[in-house]
Formats: structure tokens, sequence, C-alpha cells
């Protein structure tokens, strides 16, 4: 788990940020293993604000172990950022993805 609380914004328009990254990492067997995260944060929405905005994205990697010197992996991931706090966009929706790799 990591955590992050302050702010990226000048001092002028100071709004305050919490973003945390939460993940699990566990082996079945010696050969198949998972990482299941959550990155979650919120901003306020305007300096001083009590109106807070958020985003949020869950992953899935599932990992496989070839042989002692090879490995190989499957990762999905959402994201979803309405307000378009950190992927900046004019859509209405703000930002919404899935990917995999």
């Amino acid at each position: 788990m990591s955590t992050f609380v302050g702010t990226d914004d000048a001092d002028a328009q100071r709004r305050m940020r919490y973003f945390n990254n939460l993940y699990l990492q566990s082996w079945f067997s010696d050969k198949v293993g998972i990482i299941a995260g959550f990155d979650f944060g919120f901003q306020q929405e305007q300096v001083k604000s009590a109106h807070f905005v958020a985003w949020w994205s869950p992953i899935g990697i599932l990992q496989y172990k070839i042989s002692d010197q090879w490995n190989t992996a499957l990762r999905g991931e959402y994201y979803h950022d309405p307000s378009s706090i950190i992927i900046s966009t004019s859509s209405p929706i703000g930002f919404k993805t899935v990917s995999a790799s």
C-alpha cells in the first residue's frame, strides 16, 4: 500500500488530493500467481471547497512461471476518471477506458 496526501497545484490554486494504491500479491503454486490492485483518489473540486471529485482503477494480473528464467503475465485494467482529474479530456463523461496486455 502507498498513500499520497497533498497537492500538485500552484499555491494560488491549491486543492487537496488524497491518493491510495492498494495491492495484494499471492502465488497459488510455484508456477501460478496473481496481483490484484486498486488505485483510488479524490481531490477538492475547487480551492477551499468541501466537495471532492474522485477517480479509481482496479487491476488484475495473472502470472505464470514458464521456467526458472521465464515468466509471462496477463493484465487487465479499468480506469474511471469522470471529472478528468488525472487524464484531461473535453468529453462530458471524463476519461474511462478498459485495457489488457
